[in-house]
């Protein structure tokens, strides 16, 4: 290959990179140029020229080739990429069901297509992520003071903090009862394996924690089912594996609508959120949680068995146990094993109320970013004058 065309091949990755990071969820640049080459595993120079031409909103063939049809290539052949594209996971595919229509859009690397991998994971492309997660993705993260997803308290520890003489009433809103929540949503259901364990196996880091846990609903749990990405099951299979993940001492954390697509149970090992948010000094600020944990140092004995449960290392213990507010992401954990009903759920002054659905968290991240651009944009000129 010529330093010509090698030249032009990494032009087209570049403007594909600058295209996803226009997105809700950005793909900023790096030094190293990790994030290239992650786009490398997955485009080839032609798909990456017609996925920089894709919205992250859905939208039919008749529009998207509007976009492509001077790259040279008939509409038959964009569906054909855009087809290839959906299989590999490295782009979005729906379907209207009015209409009949197919649908394509743009894919966030998370969640999205690092998510799509599950099941088909290289070494290689898991190294370049978590490089790319620690020098640049993390930073995108908690950059937006709106995150994709939430922690919400295990159903345990609200039943153990309500038993404790808290009144229920107006105590949990309907879209923090995660199994009211879940049991309110249509089918199809489906769960796949947990990317981020898979990941961890994959650098010879395994975790010990169950793999398949996480769970799709309605239009995610399609799609999923269409790629092979998970299996169907029931509505009470899925509320089974959130118990059994309470149990096991997971992060509830469905998608931050108040009817979510999605929920994760994740844990402090290998999750590719909380492991790298939790390194930071605050973590607890970047998460829409609307409890903290309390401790009654006068039940306390110091036996320190929630510190071990804490997935945020929020618990730290002398004589008695004590949370630091700044850490606590309000899961919950700590309620359900304290041997002496030490620890309580308490409720924030200010209380987070989540978009109806999924189309509205991604409009409302994207004002949040728009309002952080022209903030810096009015400081910068600001510090010029």
């Amino acid at each position: 290959m010529s330093v010509d065309h090698a030249k032009s091949a990494d032009d087209v990755y570049r403007r594909l990179q600058q295209h996803l990071d226009s997105f809700p969820v950005g793909y900023p640049a790096t030094k190293s140029g990790v994030e290239i080459r992650i786009l490398k595993h997955f485009f080839t120079p032609i798909e990456a020229e017609i996925a920089a031409t894709l919205n992250f909103i859905p939208e039919p063939i008749k529009i998207v080739y509007r976009r492509v049809k001077n790259l040279g290539i008939t509409e038959e052949e964009t569906v054909k990429h855009l087809q290839t594209m959906i299989a590999k996971g490295t782009i979005n595919g729906g379907k209207n069901y009015t209409t009949g229509e197919s649908l394509y859009a743009g894919a966030f690397l998370a969640i999205g297509i690092f998510e799509y991998q599950v099941g088909r994971l290289t070494k290689e492309f898991v190294e370049d992520f978590e490089q790319y997660t620690r020098e640049a993705f993390i930073g995108e993260i908690i950059s937006n003071t709106l995150p994709q997803m939430r922690p919400v308290p295990v159903t345990k520890s609200l039943e153990v903090t309500i038993n404790q003489g808290v009144k229920p009433d107006n105590f949990i809103a309907p879209y923090d009862d995660i199994i009211k929540v879940v049991e309110g949503l249509n089918g199809p259901f489906s769960v796949a394996e947990c990317v981020c364990r898979q990941g961890k196996k994959l650098l010879g880091k395994p975790c010990n924690h169950p793999l398949e846990t996480c769970l799709q609903f309605g239009g995610a749990a399609r799609s999923y089912l269409e790629q092979g990405l998970g299996r169907e099951i029931t509505k009470d299979e899925a509320l089974a594996i959130i118990k059994k993940a309470e149990e096991n001492g997971l992060v509830l954390q469905p998608m931050n609508a108040q009817k979510p697509v999605a929920l994760c149970c994740c844990c402090g090992d290998s999750c590719e959120t909380l492991t790298n948010v939790k390194k930071l000094p605050h973590p607890g600020e970047f998460f829409n949680s609307n409890y903290y944990s309390v401790i009654d140092k006068a039940k306390c004995t110091g036996c320190a068995v929630c510190k071990d449960r804490c997935p945020m290392d929020a618990i730290t213990v002398d004589d008695t146990s004590s949370v630091a507010l700044d850490r606590c992401i309000g899961c919950g954990l700590c309620v359900t094993t304290c041997p002496e009903n030490a620890i309580q759920l308490a409720k924030k002054d200010s209380q987070w109320v989540p978009p109806p659905n999924i189309q509205g968290l991604y409009v409302e991240i994207m004002k949040h970013k728009a309002s952080i651009a022209q903030r810096q944009k009015q400081q910068k000129q600001a510090a010029s004058v």
